[in-house]
């Protein structure tokens, strides 16, 4: 099972000498700020969490492995990969018990995709749609006691705006109001998240290095 923890988070726990977030896969989120245009209208989402969906299935959100998604973060309409996507995830983050997952989609006047993006769009803002769901690979599971799946270990390949979820909870976040979203317009460019494993020796010495120069300077 994979446990991961942002970078923030990690730093915070190295300053209080915390060696239990050493195992965890560190992640650094990437983000755009709320635009001022149409286009780059936003919209959030929980993607996945533990629940147990309508197929008595549970994705354990621990084991969803993001890695090779964030190299091609496409949002799609209701898992059609035969498609060209709708458009694209500009922020995916752990959270609570799931992971959450903001899109931008494609401009109303992009050829192809153009006018079933500003359909989802317009749909979600007006309120008629409010879900999406994953799709993925399950690498590791098991039967649970509703007969359902055990998901310990999956990897993430896309997820779609749907108009019935099959986890009930997977749904849009509700928006700030207006006056709160518009304090800023800036862009900022999304940077990929370098996903690494720390050296748990290093750290566990550098942590009792820290403790000895800690004790000799009182």
């Amino acid at each position: 099972m994979k446990n991961h923890i942002s970078l923030k988070s990690f730093k915070e726990a190295i300053k209080a000498q915390d060696i239990t977030t050493l195992d965890k896969t560190i992640t650094r989120d990437y983000q755009i700020k709320a635009v001022d245009s149409d286009d780059h209208e936003l919209f959030t989402f929980i993607i996945t969490n533990d629940a147990m969906d309508r197929a008595c299935d549970i994705v354990e959100p621990d084991g969803l492995d993001i890695t090779n998604y964030l190299r091609n973060p496409v949002v799609l309409k209701i898992h059609n990969d035969q498609a060209w996507p709708i458009g694209k995830c500009v922020d995916l983050r752990r959270v609570d018990n799931g992971w959450q997952g903001t899109v931008q989609f494609c401009p109303g006047d992009y050829p192809v995709v153009g006018p079933d993006a500003e359909f989802c769009r317009r749909a979600l803002r007006d309120g008629f749609i409010s879900a999406v769901s994953i799709g993925f690979r399950a690498l590791n599971y098991s039967i649970n006691d509703e007969g359902g799946m055990q998901i310990t270990e999956s990897e993430l390949l896309e997820f779609s705006i749907v108009p019935v979820p099959c986890n009930q909870e997977a749904l849009l976040v509700p928006r700030l109001p207006i006056e709160e979203s518009e304090k800023s317009i800036e862009i900022e460019v999304p940077v990929i998240p370098n996903v690494k494993k720390i050296n748990r020796k290093r750290l566990e010495r550098e942590i009792e290095l820290a403790k000895i120069k800690l004790r000799t300077t009182k």
